[in-house]
């Protein structure tokens, strides 16, 4: 069987998950019997530890795409906005966007973990836009770096032109 790092993550989460109840149910067994030593009361600690470490390694993966979203024009200066996907893990705290657009010096911004879009930033028209997105967990570890790299160009259509008026020049 040929398998996928998609496919392989997703079953090594749900053996990881599985283990952390059997676990459970063999803690709550062992706390029953009178004679429950304090050895194997602190191997499975030590497992449990052990189970949720793997489970937030297995599921801290890179952030999902961005999109880049022009808000207006300016003649051929752009303002836009990116948007950000979800997070990768539930204890996610904060994100990292690292950001450089045309020939500007680098920027690092921090956004918190519920952030759903950027600041709104300004470029040239036909500027690179590149970075890279990183989740930040509440232990300090980081996803890898979503990378990301945008042309900004001029989608934005003039507006409908107004109302056509007839004017009689003449009648014959």
């Amino acid at each position: 069987m040929l398998w996928s790092i998609p496919n392989l993550l997703k079953e090594l989460v749900n053996f990881a998950s599985l283990c952390y109840t059997e676990l459970i149910n063999i803690r709550n067994y062992a706390s029953s019997l009178e004679s429950e030593s304090i050895i194997t009361r602190d191997s499975i600690d030590d497992l449990e530890r052990t189970n949720r470490a793997i489970l937030k390694v297995l599921r801290l993966r890179q952030p999902g795409l961005l999109f880049l979203n022009v808000i207006s024009q300016d003649k051929n200066m752009l303002n836009f906005n990116l948007t950000f996907p979800p997070p990768g893990a539930s204890d996610v705290v904060k994100r990292n966007l690292f950001i450089r657009i045309g020939t500007n010096d680098p920027e690092s911004i921090d956004y918190p973990a519920d952030a759903t879009e950027s600041k709104e930033f300004q470029g040239y028209e036909g500027w690179t836009v590149a970075g890279t997105l990183v989740d930040v967990d509440d232990a300090g570890n980081q996803s890898q770096p979503r990378e990301f790299n945008f042309n900004l160009a001029d989608t934005i259509a003039p507006p409908k032109p107004g109302e056509l008026g007839l004017s009689i020049n003449s009648e014959s």
